[in-house]
């Protein structure tokens, strides 16, 4: 375990010199670590879960990662090492229970360590470290479940239904969890293993309902949603750029485009579901050319952890196949494996777990590594995972410098020539709202859910605009070409990231907006 720490810090400090070298500084490859962080601000400060201050909203789409870090901000002052403490120690521990859960199924210490130092060089687990978002936490929760799932003891893989469970306040998809929980426990075969599963069946319906129910009234508490007022942002209105041939199946009844059910239902799940299988390559080749023969055969044997390894091979499966019915723009290393960061270790626990039954990582596949010894077989994995680290690395790096060169120079901008009461409407609420220090009206409706009602009914951001009079307007021109367009915002200065690697466009463009009077509120 020590050595998996040791390389795990290594890295790290490879990361962070390079970013700082290249950048200046070391911050956030995404703007939405900022969002994170201005929950967590107020809810150290008054306890509130709200992104303007004063106005409780339901946009926060992992509350349970706020909290924690609310929690890391009273201990460490500096928002950027908080964050960075917290997620590193989250990316630390998925390694050591990849161990663990190596340790559970094959019983080789060779195994257990080569799989925990997989799961620290596959990428993204260092950038994920350093990305400021709930990614590090919940996969970490999702590998305990899995692990205490794969228990002989009753009562710990009730543990791990409640485990995974809270999985939901990291992530909302993992709801999605429930029904390939459900199913693990049907489909079990007739054994020990069978042992008692009407209690577990019975366990899981009770905790799965009371988090449901507990989740929707939290968010009902906070603004009257059912779930994250970023559900209809996201998957129900999509404001720009997304075609309505390329919506989920809410956004497609939503809307009535009952044409493109089909392809919601049938095509984009596949689709996804293939992209998920690229994506894996690109974390190891190898492992993912061996995950079909190697999964075979830890869903046929009888031996130890059965329940564990089945519950595996569903997740990494089931899971992206039923989040695909949502919002199927979902692909692995879209901003940085966000929401399937679980999967990197899964299938590293499948290709290692499996070597005592098919004796290679690669089972299967175009290459033969029998003839090696595991040492070597490990060996050569680490290999390529550590090319695949060092390409997505330099892609972070760029985000990063992204992120710096225009949503931080804007919030500092912003800083400097905007009056404390001022409101700016933008596109990318993050470091705008949390290092600019003003109130945000949000284009998107991420935390503005009026916004999104405004849309659904047809409405133009102009209009919005007309309507609640912010001072600045800070938007990619490209996502509002009527409003960026229109006489009534006048251009002052612009921020820009080249080359453009995360960023929703190449401009950051900030207006005035003529008709700017007095303030309302940005969302009520």
């Amino acid at each position: 375990m020590g050595l998996i720490a040791l390389v795990f810090f290594a890295l790290a400090s490879v990361y962070y010199t390079v970013t700082y070298f290249v950048v200046g500084q070391v911050t956030f490859p995404l703007d939405d670590a900022f969002i994170h962080l201005q929950f967590a601000r107020h809810l150290a400060e008054s306890g509130e879960m709200s992104f303007n201050a004063g106005t409780p909203s339901s946009g926060c789409t992992a509350p349970g990662f706020a909290w924690l870090l609310s929690l890391a901000l009273r201990w460490i002052d500096e928002w950027r090492w908080a964050s960075f403490s917290l997620t590193s120690l989250f990316s630390l521990l998925t390694a050591a229970v990849v161990y663990q859960i190596l340790m559970q199924w094959t019983s080789r210490r060779t195994a257990a360590l080569g799989g925990g130092l997989l799961a620290v060089v596959a990428s993204p687990a260092v950038i994920q470290a350093f990305a400021g978002m709930e990614a590090p936490v919940y996969a970490c929760l999702c590998m305990i479940g899995v692990w205490w799932y794969g228990s002989s003891r009753l009562a710990l893989r009730l543990f791990a239904t409640v485990m995974l469970a809270l999985c939901t306040w990291m992530r909302p998809e993992f709801l999605a969890v429930a029904p390939l929980l459900g199913l693990e426990i049907l489909l079990r075969p007739a054994g020990r293993w069978r042992d008692g599963r009407w209690i577990e069946l019975a366990f899981a319906v009770i905790v799965w309902l009371g988090t449901f129910a507990t989740y929707v009234y939290f968010h009902r508490q906070l603004d009257g949603h059912n779930v994250p007022s970023t559900f209809d942002a996201k998957a129900v209105a999509h404001f720009a750029l997304k075609p309505h041939w390329l919506e989920g199946v809410p956004a497609v009844i939503e809307h009535g485009n009952w044409r493109f059910l089909p392809l919601a239902l049938v095509v984009w799940p596949i689709v996804n579901l293939l992209l998920i299988g690229v994506g894996l390559a690109t974390v190891c080749l190898p492992l993912s050319l061996g995950l079909r023969a190697n999964a075979k055969a830890l869903w046929r044997d009888m031996g130890r952890a059965l329940p564990g390894r089945r519950l595996a091979l569903l997740l990494l499966v089931g899971f992206p196949l039923l989040r695909a019915f949502v919002d199927p723009l979902g692909m692995l290393w879209f901003q940085g494996q966000r929401y399937f960061a679980h999967l990197t270790p899964l299938l590293i626990v499948v290709a290692v777990g499996a070597f005592p039954l098919t004796g290679s990582l690669t089972a299967g596949g175009k290459w033969d590594w029998s003839r090696w010894s595991l040492t070597k077989q490990l060996r050569r994995a680490t290999a390529w995972a550590l090319v695949g680290a060092v390409g997505f690395g330099a892609l972070a790096v760029l985000s990063v410098k992204n992120i710096a060169d225009m949503h931080l120079a804007a919030a500092k901008w912003i800083r400097a020539n905007s009056e404390p009461d001022d409101v700016i409407a933008t596109n990318d609420i993050g470091a705008l709202g949390f290092l600019g220090e003003r109130r945000i009206l949000d284009t998107v409706g991420l935390v503005e859910p009026e916004i999104v009602d405004h849309y659904l009914a047809g409405g133009t951001l102009l209009q919005y605009l007309r309507e609640h009079r912010p001072r600045w307007v800070a938007i990619f021109p490209e996502w509002y070409p009527d409003a960026a367009e229109s006489d009534e915002l006048t251009r002052v200065t612009s921020f820009v990231a080249d080359p453009n690697v995360v960023c929703g466009g190449d401009e950051l463009v900030i207006f005035a907006f003529e008709a700017a009077g007095e303030a309302t509120d940005a969302a009520p």
